[in-house]
């Protein structure tokens, strides 16, 4: 979600995870606060949004057709691997992951992403902390 840190630390996890077809990394901030995890990201918190087989997450998603039926097995089965290898590689690592951010590094983070509008608007109607 657009540091540089959390980009590094992926880097020595990639390999690991080229073998499940994941070992893409986007530091993009373009659903910085469409993910349910913005709270915490808007409070120094790492955090990684782990997609794969996306071609149909916004058909799907959140709609009358999000059902366990539409789940595509091989999808459904490359994202618990991910999600499994990635929990472990980080639990697993000599050092932690990225640290948390402090509440100016936050800030530096949602002007270089242009997000710090947004999160101004957000916080206003309480929708993140």
């Amino acid at each position: 979600m657009g540091r540089e840190d959390e980009k590094q630390a992926l880097a020595a996890i990639e390999p690991l995870l080229s073998g499940l077809g994941s070992d893409k990394t986007d530091p993009s901030t373009e659903f910085l606060f469409e993910t349910d995890h913005a709270g915490f990201d808007v409070l120094g918190v790492p955090t990684l949004v782990l997609w794969n087989g996306v071609d149909k997450y916004f058909k799907l998603h959140h709609q009358a057709s999000d059902t366990f039926d539409s789940v595509v097995q091989a999808d459904f089965t490359q994202g618990v691997a991910t999600t499994a290898a990635t929990a472990y590689a980080i639990a697993d690592a000599a050092q932690p992951f990225a640290p948390h951010y402090t509440p100016a590094e936050v800030e530096a983070m949602l002007k270089k992403a242009n997000e710090l509008e947004n999160y101004t608007a957000l916080k206003a109607l309480n929708w993140v902390p």
